[in-house]
């Protein structure tokens, strides 16, 4: 794996987390981390490919189960967040798709809300799920278990955020107050998780909060004082995550170049297009939608590249269970491969 991995690393910190990178205690987060995939479990004839000057991959946030022992910790549980992340390596812009989890779909032939996928089957479950729901070669993922949040964040002296109403989660004592105030771990962690931030008191409240945190959580760990917690941060990441993206290479010339190049403002997010129908508990994916979305943001990522015009057009229209079939002859053509001396 080349320097993308440190940048995959980067960012997926930044999302649940933050952190700069120290070298002598980089090289030992692929044996903690890695738990690879098998390809055809993704589809038929299906290849993992190596990256080129961007990266998609599917970040998933879980609560770990505690009573379970090893890989199996973080596998039979639902995730509670699901986001799509790419980003350019060479102009450092990052573009994000939340997925709400009360999204309905299709799992092994069982209608269900895309965050059952994950108990189902771990990472490989929750992949297969959206790269149905997306039409996307995606054959990345990132698994970080919430307990990151709280302790990041304590590691980082907190967060300030400006919150649009008074959170009281139930069953806490906890408060966090209407506008400016600087969160702790603890109520970090329910920040991003309250529904109560906005009217609606949906999933879709949540998501807006929880991107407007990460953003946060940039310009907080990018301040130069946290350069000298990193010991911390790196031991809430072997804690913490799982990944199928190798750790273990890369390129240690190029680190500050790429990192500085970072920013929340060069992240764009959106959230995947949804239906909300009245009274119920889930939301319905909006498929001519989703799939102008990804051709005009993911166009290299389509499976199907017979259904690229169609979709850039704005004209994609499938009322089927099923999404695009995967087409193992797909094209590479417009990514290029990394140059590690460049």
């Amino acid at each position: 794996m080349k320097l993308r991995s440190i940048v995959v690393f980067f960012v997926s910190l930044l999302i649940f987390g933050g952190a700069y990178f120290v070298i002598d205690r980089f090289v030992d987060l692929s044996s903690q981390t890695l738990v690879e995939i098998n390809p055809e479990d993704l589809g038929e004839g299906n290849i993992i490919d190596e990256f080129g000057d961007d990266l998609l991959f599917l970040l998933i946030g879980v609560d770990e189960n505690e009573d379970a022992i090893g890989d199996a910790k973080n596998k039979h549980v639902r995730t509670d967040t699901m986001m799509l992340v790419n980003m350019n390596f060479e102009t450092g812009d990052i573009k994000i798709i939340s997925i709400p989890r009360d999204t309905m779909v299709k799992y092994k032939g069982e209608s269900m809300k895309i965050n059952g996928a994950h108990s189902h089957d771990g990472p490989t479950g929750a992949l297969n799920a959206v790269r149905k729901l997306t039409g996307l070669d995606v054959d990345y993922y990132m698994s970080v278990n919430y307990k990151a949040v709280t302790d990041i964040v304590d590691t980082i002296g907190g967060v300030e955020v400006d919150s649009p109403v008074r959170i009281r989660p139930r069953g806490t004592e906890i408060v966090i107050p209407e506008g400016k105030s600087t969160l702790d771990g603890e109520k970090a962690l329910h920040f991003v998780r309250a529904r109560e931030v906005l009217p609606t008191g949906s999933d879709l409240a949540r998501v807006e909060n929880q991107q407007y945190f990460m953003k946060q959580l940039v310009d907080t760990v990018l301040q130069p004082s946290n350069i000298l917690k990193i010991g911390k941060i790196f031991d809430v990441y072997k804690e913490n995550v799982t990944t199928n993206i190798d750790l273990s290479k890369f390129k240690i010339s190029d680190m500050a170049t790429i990192a500085s190049s970072f920013g929340k403002e060069k992240m764009e997010t959106k959230t995947l297009p949804i239906a909300i129908p009245e009274g119920k508990s889930y939301v319905l994916p909006k498929k001519k939608e989703i799939a102008t979305l990804m051709a005009n943001w993911f166009p290299d990522y389509i499976l199907d590249k017979n259904q690229l015009d169609k979709y850039e057009d704005g004209n994609y229209s499938d009322d089927s269970d099923d999404s695009v079939s995967y087409n193992k002859n797909k094209s590479n053509n417009n990514k290029k491969s990394y140059n590690s001396n460049n």
